[in-house]
């Protein structure tokens, strides 16, 4: 017997319970005078659960400009430390695909410099380097005498 609203069982020789039958009985009379247009509401449906869609908050460029100007470019662990704030903030990229980097992927190509982000599911993108970025990314690399082939981060 299968009935909307009713339990299945994996046996079919148990017998239903009598509050699955009136359960399943009422499901069923519900369900019908929904679809008969009798009833414009069912009063013990589940609600879905809704997700309503926000606005990430941006950064103003002033709060993004002081936190970086915030951050001490005395020791390489402060120029990486900058670096990889500022890579997130220019490129727009996630937080993993950011550490994912090998210097091998800040490359020039021709004038620009460019980033390969190592994003979800094995996708790549590649993206031109903003002049602020780049000068941020030479000190660093130049500083911690990263190598090609290494993490940039």
């Amino acid at each position: 017997m299968c009935l909307p609203g009713l339990r299945i069982f994996p046996d079919p020789n148990r017998p239903l319970s009598k509050s699955s039958l009136r359960c399943g009985c009422c499901t069923i009379f519900w369900s019908f005078g929904k679809s008969h247009h009798r009833i414009r509401h069912i009063p013990f449906a589940v609600q879905k659960y809704v997700v309503k869609k926000g606005k990430t908050p941006v950064w103003s460029r002033e709060d993004a400009k002081t936190l970086l100007d915030s951050i001490p470019k005395d020791s390489v662990s402060g120029l990486r430390d900058l670096a990889l704030i500022a890579a997130m903030f220019y490129s727009f990229a996630r937080v993993s695909a950011v550490l994912k980097l090998k210097v091998d992927d800040y490359y020039h190509n021709g004038a620009r410099r460019r980033l390969r982000l190592h994003e979800k599911g094995g996708k790549e993108h590649e993206m031109p380097v903003h002049h602020l970025l780049e000068q941020i990314l030479n000190e660093y690399i130049v500083a911690a005498g990263l190598q090609s082939g290494q993490p940039l981060f």
